[in-house]
């Protein structure tokens, strides 16, 4: 062979195209030649690219060949595809060329390994009723602990209400890191405070009573519901009642408060009757029980425990005690079918001034209407009247009649239709 080429001996030949001539001698010295080209091209330049860096465990990493068309990696690794490597390891990658030249290349990827973190709560997976302090703590081989929502590893602190993740970060000597988590759940705390009543009389109507966090238990004298809170004062009695009320939830509450009944007010009424269009009338009322002093107002502001000459109807009367008992009350002043119809005049008066007997009056029950007339001996008329309110002063012309005999006359039309008429004499006495 040229080139130095030994025959059956490997050797490596040189790049580029290069003919190999190959003499052949036989026994008889006969020659013979033939030849082969050899064409030799560079292999590919590979490369073997992956994360700058060391890496933490658990922490995914992508290897990229570089220099050829295809590439092969060692361990299962997908050239170009992330995966997760366990440890510090070396990584061969084989590329092959257009010319089915190969290459190799190698990276090595530290993995350092990341810290173990397990995340603590001070409720011990129980919940926590608002305003109750927590404390979380980490423990592992990390050598800081940072926990989120400003929260400080072992530091008490007052966690919201509702259902509360906490996330702690544990970071080793070499910045890897590690999570865990813990969730907390913290319930709203109930509210039992109860709206205070004010002092009860004995009549008042059913109470319900308010707690502010609702659907709790009551308890106590005079509780005729214990869910819905109704208080009945009759029931109670007089006196101070203590009354406790108590919520049913996880974070429960209870409050006391004090009721205080006074005795009932009892009044009883005395109406009466009237003949028609008759106000000779009389109501009044009469406590039975209470606490004096009493006082007493009527629609027709009245302040006396009765009404004199009243007609028929109904007279309203709100009667008080001193514990501010009341009484609303009607007295009725009906009107009566038997009546005694009549009329009366007295026979002598005296209009002296004194306030005793200075006028006269048409007395009687039934009148609808009434003349009534006065005259003298000489049957001089000195009065007259329509109005059985208005009587004779005695005077004539606004001057003073004589001492003596004078003749009424008088024509009554009653409630029932009928009308009489009555004279007679009246004496005139200073």
């Amino acid at each position: 062979w040229n080139n130095g080429v030994i025959d059956g001996i490997i050797f490596t030949p040189s790049l580029g195209q290069v003919q190999y001539i190959l003499t052949g001698t036989d026994l008889n010295t006969c020659v013979n030649r033939d030849t082969v080209n050899v064409r030799v091209t560079q292999p590919p330049t590979i490369g073997a690219l992956g994360p700058l860096g060391a890496l933490c465990s658990g922490e995914p990493a992508t290897l990229t060949g570089t220099g050829a068309i295809t590439y092969v990696w060692d361990n299962g690794v997908v050239d170009g595809v992330s995966f997760t490597p366990p440890n510090t390891q070396l990584y061969t990658v084989i590329g092959t060329d257009a010319n089915n030249c190969t290459g190799t290349a190698s990276i090595q990827l530290t993995v350092n390994q990341s810290p173990n973190v397990s995340a603590f709560s001070s409720a011990g997976g129980n919940s926590l009723c608002e305003g109750d302090t927590l404390t979380l703590t980490a423990t592992g081989n990390g050598q800081s602990y940072s926990w989120d929502n400003n929260v400080q590893d072992a530091s008490p602190f007052i966690p919201s209400v509702g259902t509360n993740v906490y996330i702690v970060t544990a970071t080793s000597a070499n910045s890897c890191t590690s999570q865990a988590s813990v969730t907390v759940v913290v319930n709203e705390q109930e509210d039992a405070t109860i709206t205070p009543l004010e002092s009860l009389c004995g009549d008042v109507e059913i109470q319900t009573l308010i707690g502010v966090t609702p659907n709790g238990l009551w308890q106590g004298l005079g509780i005729i519901n214990s869910a819905t809170g109704e208080f009945d004062a009759s029931i109670a009695g007089e006196g101070s009642h203590e009354i406790i009320y108590t919520t049913t939830g996880i974070c429960n509450d209870a409050d006391t408060i004090s009721i205080e009944v006074f005795q009932e007010l009892i009044v009883n009424t005395y109406g009466d009757s009237v003949c028609f269009g008759d106000i000779d009338g009389n109501v009044r009322v009469e406590v039975i029980q209470g606490v004096e002093p009493y006082s007493f107002l009527w629609a027709t502001e009245e302040t006396t425990p009765s009404l004199s000459n009243i007609g028929e109807g109904v007279y309203q009367v709100f009667v008080q005690d001193a514990n501010n008992c009341i009484k609303d009350i009607d007295v009725i002043v009906f009107t009566t079918e038997i009546c005694n119809y009549h009329v009366f005049l007295p026979n002598i008066f005296s209009p002296n001034g004194d306030g005793i007997n200075d006028e006269l009056l048409v007395r009687g029950k039934g009148f609808e209407s009434l003349e009534f007339f006065i005259f003298d001996r000489w049957g001089n008329k000195m009065f007259e009247s329509t109005d059985k309110e208005i009587g004779w002063d005695g005077t004539n012309s606004g001057k003073k009649v004589a001492a003596g005999v004078y003749v009424y006359y008088v024509s009554i039309k009653y409630f029932d239709g009928s009308v009489i008429t009555k004279e007679g004499n009246v004496s005139v006495s200073y």
